[in-house]
C-alpha cells in the first residue's frame, strides 16, 4: 500500500512540475490555461496536504524522537511548501503582495523525487563528485578558446579596417553624410 502510495505522490510531483512549466506571467488570468493550472494547483496542494497530515500522524511533529516529522531537512521543505501554498490561497494571502514572491517557493517540489528515488540519488552524487573534473576540462577549453581568439587578432589585424560598399545599393558611402553633415 505505501508503495502504491509513494508512486501517486511521485506521479503528482511530476504533474507540479509540469504544470509550473505551462506557466507564464503573459497568460491570461482568467483564461483556460491559467484556470486550469490554478484548479490543478488547487488538487495538488490538497493532495500534498493530506500526505503531511498523514506522515505527521504517524510519525509525530517535532517530539517523538529522530524520525518526527520535522527532523527531516526534506520534510521541513516540503512543509515550508505546503504551509505557503495554503496561506496564500487564503483571503489573507491572496490580497498580500510579498506572498505571490514566496509562492516560488514551489519550484522546490520536484526536488522531493531525489529523495524518493534511490537512482536519483546516485546521479546527484555522481554530479557532484564530477564537479571539479568539469570545472577544469572547462578552464581547459577556455583556455584554447582565449589562444584561438589572440590568434585570430594576430592574422586579421589590419585586414578589415574598411568596408567596401561599392556595388550594394541602398547604403551611402561615408562622404556622402559627411557631406550631408557639413551642409547642416
Amino acid at each position: 500500500m505505501i508503495e502504491k502510495l509513494d508512486y501517486f505522490i511521485m506521479m503528482t510531483i511530476t504533474l507540479t512540475a509540469v504544470t509550473l512549466a505551462f506557466e507564464n506571467p503573459l497568460n491570461d488570468p482568467c483564461g483556460p490555461i491559467a484556470t486550469t493550472l490554478k484548479y490543478v494547483d488547487y488538487v495538488t496542494t490538497t493532495i500534498f496536504t493530506i500526505e503531511c497530515v498523514m506522515k505527521v500522524v504517524s510519525l509525530g511533529l517535532v517530539m517523538n524522537g529522530a524520525d518526527s516529522y520535522l527532523r527531516s531537512l526534506e520534510n521541513v521543505v516540503d512543509f515550508l511548501v505546503i504551509s505557503i501554498s495554503i496561506f496564500s490561497y487564503t483571503n489573507i494571502g491572496s490580497n498580500m503582495k510579498g506572498v505571490k514572491v514566496f509562492r516560488i517557493i514551489r519550484l522546490l517540489r520536484p526536488l522531493r523525487l531525489i529523495s524518493r528515488n534511490e537512482n536519483l540519488k546516485i546521479s546527484l552524487k555522481a554530479l557532484a563528485v564530477s564537479i571539479p573534473a568539469i570545472l577544469s576540462l572547462m578552464f581547459v577549453i577556455m583556455l584554447v578558446f582565449f589562444v584561438f581568439a589572440i590568434l585570430g587578432v594576430n592574422l586579421l589585424k589590419e585586414k578589415s579596417y574598411y568596408c567596401d560598399t561599392t556595388g550594394v545599393t541602398g547604403l551611402t558611402s561615408l562622404s556622402e553624410i559627411e557631406q550631408k553633415i557639413d551642409t547642416k
